[in-house]
């Protein structure tokens, strides 16, 4: 369910007004009685009763961390969920908290990451992470090695408009 959730969250955040909308409509396509869905109600829950990010993540930890590995999907999405809300539309605070949560660190710094990347789009990043890369990219695929982001954006753009319901034939 944890795939099913990434994947929808990175597909709302492209149509979402903000994080908490596109975290909404990705718990819709998780079933409603799973455990991943619990625990992100939970994260909104939390939120909605004004909890500071500390104390909703000492809840998460005490609800779910006891009872899984410290990789598993569940809580991790729930600390991407809470980094994205309580990030408030800030890039460097949301990524942050994404890794000061703890627990799989990279996963979710890069999962919390690229939905404020999408929501937000390149305007969104403060130059200070964005300006030492010279719009290259460092890639250990053949020919694709100090590639621009930017080509590298072009050209996965109308893959993307191609496969957007508006522009499909049925």
């Amino acid at each position: 369910y944890g795939e099913m959730w990434a994947a929808a969250l990175m597909a709302a955040s492209f149509v979402a007004q903000d994080s908490r909308q596109a975290l909404e409509a990705a718990l819709t396509q998780v079933p409603r009685q799973s455990r991943l869905a619990e625990a992100l109600h939970d994260v909104f829950a939390l939120y909605d009763r004004g909890l500071d990010w500390e104390q909703a993540r000492d809840e998460i930890e005490q609800r779910y961390y006891a009872k899984y590995c410290f990789v598993h999907t569940i809580q991790n999405a729930a600390l991407v969920a809470m980094a994205l809300l309580w990030g408030a539309g800030d890039y460097t605070r949301t990524i942050g908290l994404a890794v000061q949560g703890g627990w799989d660190t990279d996963c979710n710094g890069a999962t919390a990451g690229s939905a404020f990347g999408v929501l937000h789009g390149t305007r969104g990043l403060p130059g200070h992470w964005i300006d030492p890369l010279h719009d290259l990219i460092r890639s250990s695929v053949s020919g694709y090695d100090n590639s621009r982001i930017s080509d590298l954006a072009e050209r996965t753009l109308p893959f993307a408009l191609a496969n957007t319901p508006a522009s499909r034939k049925e």
